[in-house]
């Protein structure tokens, strides 16, 4: 007992002074359903190779993190991208963990622009199977609103799964196409 006291007392000592002791003044916070994040514009990439052309993204991400069921808890990210390519501009989401759903059918979105009356659009899958992104099927209209509004609250519901209340802040949008 007391050579365990000791070998206690020794490590804890030289971890105090070195700075490595915990710190005591600010808790850890959990991470909620709805709790904000800091903002982030839009971030844009561009990339080129000889198979697809020039394939342009638009991409924000929700300023709230989500919790998806098990085993994804913990807290995701679901972001909004708008991509151009082939002559082609598709707007979907996709979350950073999680699963929309594993089969996915009758899909859809209630959006709310700048506090607006809400607009439902319908959702896809996305082609090659991918889980963790879902498509919407009216992308004109969607990028026009998005263009024109400062801030959308989006509800997304799928069978087996309903995200409420994921919040971006829209404005500064910068696409040409």
């Amino acid at each position: 007992m007391l050579l365990s006291l000791r070998l206690v007392c020794l490590l804890t000592i030289p971890i105090a002074f070195c700075g490595l002791a915990p710190n005591r003044s600010a808790p850890l916070q959990p991470t909620t359903a709805n709790q904000p994040r800091q903002v982030v514009a839009w971030q844009y990439e561009s990339k080129s190779d000889q198979i697809s052309g020039t394939v342009d993204k638009a991409i924000l991400a929700a300023t709230n993190v989500v919790q998806f069921p098990y085993p994804y808890a913990g807290g995701s990210t679901v972001s909004l991208i708008l991509r151009h390519r082939n002559g082609h501009t598709n707007a979907y989401l996709t979350t950073s963990k999680g699963l929309f759903t594993s089969s996915f059918q009758g899909g859809r979105a209630q959006l709310r622009f700048d506090g607006a009356r809400a607009v439902t659009y319908t959702l896809t899958a996305a082609e090659n199977g991918s889980g963790s992104t879902i498509f919407f099927d009216a992308d004109q209209p969607l990028i026009r609103q998005i263009r024109s509004a400062k801030s959308l609250t989006m509800r997304v519901q799928c069978p087996g799964l309903s995200l409420d209340e994921l919040r971006f802040t829209t404005a500064g949008l910068r696409w040409k196409h």
